[in-house]
């Protein structure tokens, strides 16, 4: 059996030569989710804003909810997946891919040729900066990001210094605004494995995590019996692999519960529960309340701040 492909290591091949367009001026429709089921990377910065509509994404094995107004994010070499919320309404958001070496000549410039600070801004923008940044709780980085945008729907078909300086602020600040947060991020980080079939599907499980896949349909994909199949998956990630995807499951409930107003039934059911109360069960154990208590307590803190 062939193994399936869950990586692509390049742009589209509009985007491959040096001098191709980098902005994307037209709007862009996120797939819905089954017509589009592959990780990938750039080797660019992609910058983004949505325009319209309700999406989801996956960057560095984080969940993230996207609305209208929000700002988008992907160093490179970030896998990244993202797809329409609902079938029936359509994600819009527009794209522009900024060469990385350009913002490490500036980087350099601008710190003055200080090759630690410059790798301590890089490693934020791989690792710690999200990959949607909504406007209610970082402000200023989206308006630096939102100036990007605007100066490439000036007409121009290239990307000047002045789009290339933008990001590298951007990347200065948003270093300082998330280095507090880095310490316990690195505490929580999972080691590198070698193994790479689990690898592979937890990357699949990252994407289908609504589906119901069974453990032996998964093992059958690398021709390995469950028990054998598990003890691997357990190895690396401590966890089962249906253990692995209730985690997915709920980590998208708790995007939704907190950034939307979707009742929790249909968030249950878009994250692959046909039982509510099954989801209840899941959400409780993870969390360590109910999906309601999580909404509220998450509202409460919002207003807060």
């Amino acid at each position: 059996m062939q193994k399936q492909l869950f990586f692509s290591e390049q742009l589209p091949n509009e985007f491959q030569s040096d001098d191709a367009p980098a902005f994307i001026g037209t709007q862009v429709d996120l797939p819905h989710e089954n017509d589009f089921s592959v990780l990938h990377y750039h080797r660019r910065y992609e910058v983004g804003i949505c325009d319209s509509g309700e999406g989801v994404f996956l960057a560095n094995d984080k969940i993230y909810y996207l609305s209208g107004g929000d700002m988008i994010f992907i160093a490179p070499g970030i896998h990244h997946y993202s797809h329409t919320l609902t079938v029936d309404t359509s994600c819009l958001c527009r794209f522009i891919y900024i060469e990385e070496s350009n913002i490490y000549r500036l980087l350099c410039f601008l710190l003055k040729d200080d090759k630690n600070a410059v790798a301590d801004i890089l490693k934020t923008a791989g690792q710690y900066i999200p990959a949607i940044i909504h406007a209610n709780k970082h402000p200023s980085l989206c308006r630096i990001l939102l100036s990007i945008v605007d100066i490439c729907k000036a007409d121009q078909p290239y990307l000047t210094e002045l789009e290339n300086l933008k990001l590298a602020q951007f990347l200065i600040e948003a270093h300082n605004e998330f280095f507090v947060a880095q310490a316990d991020d690195e505490k929580q980080a999972a080691s590198p494995s070698d193994d790479k079939m689990v690898e592979d599907v937890a990357e699949y499980l990252s994407v289908h995590y609504n589906k119901n896949d069974t453990i032996a349909s998964l093992a059958q994909r690398y021709h390995l019996s469950e028990s054998r199949f598990s003890k691997r998956f357990i190895k690396v990630f401590g966890i089962s692999p249906i253990a692995y995807r209730i985690k997915l499951r709920t980590k998208v409930a708790a995007e939704l519960l907190e950034h939307t107003d979707l009742s929790i039934q249909f968030i249950a059911s878009r994250v692959g529960y046909t039982d509510t109360s099954e989801f209840y069960k899941a959400f409780n154990k993870h969390y360590g309340m109910s999906p309601s208590a999580y909404r509220k307590a998450r509202v409460q803190n919002t207003e807060q701040n």
